[in-house]
């Protein structure tokens, strides 16, 4: 935890709003996680950018959502 306190990044409560909208998305045929769908959920409740390395993401067109790679 000392290592992640060091950076800017903020932890989250993963909420039942958060989980709701998990359930919601779905896109078959791209191998996508329930982790992945839970990333995508946080990012367009908070009006978020999502960071992913995971390359199955591109190409996705999710309204509302600024996916980057990297």
């Amino acid at each position: 935890m000392l290592a992640l306190q060091k950076t800017r990044l903020q932890v989250r409560e993963f909420s039942a709003a958060i989980a709701v909208k998990t359930v919601g998305l779905q896109f078959r045929g791209h191998g996508l996680s329930l982790g992945d769908r839970a990333c995508m959920a946080t990012g367009l409740l908070l009006q978020l950018s999502v960071v992913t390395a995971e390359r199955n993401w591109a190409g996705l067109d999710v309204p509302g959502l600024k996916i980057e790679l990297i």
